[in-house]
């Protein structure tokens, strides 16, 4: 079933954002929660309230294994036009701020079953030297075959360690609804980096992915994800690393 005209730039947003794992493990089911229906999507403001295990970029743990809320919100000016943005903190430090992101994109729907999207974005990590270093400002362009499946290529800067040099991602991610409210979620993705940052020892390059389950129910998602990555972030340079499940709860209102 084709998405609902009035529906097409906030959901076409999330369906690429899931394309890209939202890069984000912890944040997928949070963004997918505002896709749900009955919860105002059809509104020109809205946005989700969520609880994660951990936060996970891209296949790099940006936090160590400790839960976070997450706040996303998106604002529809015009037409196929979105702007959104998030904010995650963690729930044993209140009021330190992980990471902020803001994106603005425009969406076109191509016939019944697919949809485009360009968007810009960037993310942000308040708090210590290391952790700006992840600061990357990104162009992303996607597909999404209604909600089964969705492509996007990305392109990035990392302007607080590498500025000037930019980088390439793509991402697959396919969705399979199931009886009783469930469906299955997996992605798989690739991404150029600098090797000494994202702990590669042989290559410029990594891969990432997840595979998990979700569970909706009116405007409540559950979503359980396996992930694997081939980089190590800082807190796996501290004994820490991706936590191989992530676990998230949100709401969408």
């Amino acid at each position: 079933m084709g998405i609902p005209t009035g529906m097409t730039a906030a959901a076409g947003d999330l369906a690429q954002r899931a394309a890209r794992l939202r890069p984000l493990r912890g944040t997928l089911a949070l963004a997918a929660a505002l896709c749900l229906p009955g919860t105002a999507l059809a509104a020109k403001l809205g946005g989700a309230v969520g609880l994660s295990s951990q936060l996970v970029d891209r296949g790099i743990a940006v936090t160590a294994d400790t839960p976070s809320l997450q706040l996303a919100g998106y604002w529809l000016p015009a037409p196929g036009w979105s702007l959104g943005a998030s904010a995650s903190t963690a729930l044993d430090a209140p009021g330190h701020q992980l990471l902020t992101t803001i994106e603005l994109s425009r969406s076109w729907t191509l016939s019944d079953s697919w949809q485009m999207q360009a968007g810009l974005l960037r993310y942000d990590y308040p708090g210590n030297r290391i952790n700006r270093l992840f600061n990357r400002n990104e162009a992303s362009l996607g597909w999404s075959y209604r909600d089964r499946l969705s492509v996007s290529l990305a392109a990035f800067e990392l302007p607080d360690s590498y500025r000037g040099r930019w980088y390439g991602a793509a991402d697959l991610t396919v969705h399979q609804p199931l009886p009783g409210q469930l469906s299955l979620s997996a992605g798989i993705g690739i991404s150029q980096a600098p090797p000494a940052l994202y702990g590669l020892d042989y290559a410029d390059h990594y891969s990432y992915g997840h595979a998990g389950l979700m569970w909706n129910a009116g405007a409540w998602s559950v979503e359980v994800d396996r992930v694997f990555s081939d980089a190590r972030s800082i807190y796996a340079r501290r004994g820490n690393g991706i936590w191989p499940w992530v676990v998230t709860v949100s709401r969408a209102f």
